[in-house]
């Protein structure tokens, strides 16, 4: 089986970036799949068969410090700054798929309230206007697809950069240009792949969980991924059967499966700033998570909640005291935010053992329903 990859650039260097895009299509493996995101710092990105001599006024762009890149798909030359998201699917010929490609960027888009569409044209169109131009191109069995997401990028500096002839100016203009494009800015303040993240984890929001396995292949590839971590980290009374979390057939795990889960999630930066946020506004939506235990315990850093009939109620939490992280995990528990808030007065008392993470078992002396909970405790600053 084939694996999946998200790589999001840390450079703003187009020629760097774009090298990088040219790797991923010439080391994919037939099976594989990656999504590369990155963002390029005033560049004119042209295409394969353009003529830079001859369509760039490039004294104008040494002047101005902007950067003349080349990329291996064809096209018309646009402009890259930093209000402009660019992403690129490569894929091995058994994994591509550019409608799903195309429905996963869609999806995204969507889910942040901006009605969108494909034109049949190789854009994206929100309320008629075009904000993402997509172009495609291939080498032996590997394929790949790239394109832009304007967020509030200058759309007025390409003119600067280009000799077109006048007359063709003059009859189509920039201002016909502007008309025809848009910023996503313009419906919300801001798009990062970060966004949908906080829809995902703090909103439980099952259609956002699903897009992501769009990027992965489609759903089957995705859950085999998962299962495949699971299996990486011990949690070895742990089946995944779909993204969200939802009762489904061979769907199941234990809370000291959970608990390694959850010790893996904390090790990763962009995870713990999310989940530890209690409130995200994207526009003129603002989602507040759903974990009490961000208000009522000290030093509490996440995780998620849950519900669904089969399960009833389940809850992951994590708190952070004087270097030690304990993180807790209830199954049908219908008084969790109490039993988890105690669990904390009574681990932190607890001398956390050095090292690397240990999971004990601990019991809730309650009168109701026996509960089984996890404790997962790392002394900050181990490996």
């Amino acid at each position: 089986m084939g694996k999946n990859y998200l790589y999001i650039s840390d450079s703003y260097d187009g020629w760097r970036n774009l090298a990088t895009d040219e790797w991923f299509l010439d080391h994919i493996g037939p099976e594989d799949v990656v999504l590369y995101f990155y963002i390029n710092r005033n560049a004119v990105i042209i295409g394969k068969n353009q003529n830079p001599w001859k369509e760039c006024d490039l004294s104008a762009m040494e002047r101005d410090g902007v950067q003349l890149v080349r990329r291996i798909s064809g096209g018309g030359a646009v402009f890259h700054d930093c209000g402009n998201l660019n992403f690129s699917f490569n894929a091995g010929k058994n994994r591509y798929d550019k409608d799903r490609q195309h429905r996963f960027i869609l999806e995204t888009v969507q889910s942040l309230g901006i009605p969108c569409e494909f034109s049949g044209r190789n854009d994206l169109l929100a309320a008629g206007k075009k904000f993402s131009g997509n172009a495609y191109c291939a080498r032996g069995d590997a394929k790949q697809h790239h394109g832009t997401l304007l967020v509030s990028a200058d759309l007025s500096r390409l003119q600067n950069y280009l000799t077109v002839d006048p007359r063709k100016m003059q009859s189509k203009g920039v201002a016909s240009v502007r008309s025809r494009v848009c910023n996503l800015n313009e419906f919300v303040p801001s798009l990062t792949v970060e966004e949908l993240l906080y829809g995902l984890l703090l909103c439980s929001g099952n259609d956002a969980a699903l897009a992501v396995t769009e990027c992965a292949g489609g759903l089957e590839p995705f859950v085999a991924l998962m299962n495949e971590k699971a299996a990486a980290l011990g949690m070895t009374r742990t089946s995944f059967a779909n993204p969200n979390g939802l009762d489904a057939e061979g769907h199941y795990s234990t809370a000291r499966d959970m608990a390694a889960l959850a010790a893996a999630a904390m090790e990763e930066p962009t995870f713990r700033r999310i989940c530890s946020s209690r409130a995200v506004t994207i526009g003129q939506r603002t989602m507040e998570n759903h974990n009490r235990l961000l208000r009522q315990v000290e030093g509490c850093v996440g995780l998620k909640t849950g519900y669904t009939r089969a399960a009833g109620r389940t809850l992951v939490s994590c708190a952070e005291r004087d270097g030690c992280r304990l993180i807790a995990v209830t199954l049908r528990d219908g008084d969790d935010w109490a039993d988890h808030a105690a669990l904390y007065e009574y681990g932190f008392r607890l001398t956390a053992p050095r090292g690397a993470v240990q999971t004990v078992l601990l019991r809730l002396h309650r009168p109701v329903t026996a509960v089984w909970d996890a404790f997962a405790w790392q002394e900050r600053g181990d490996t």
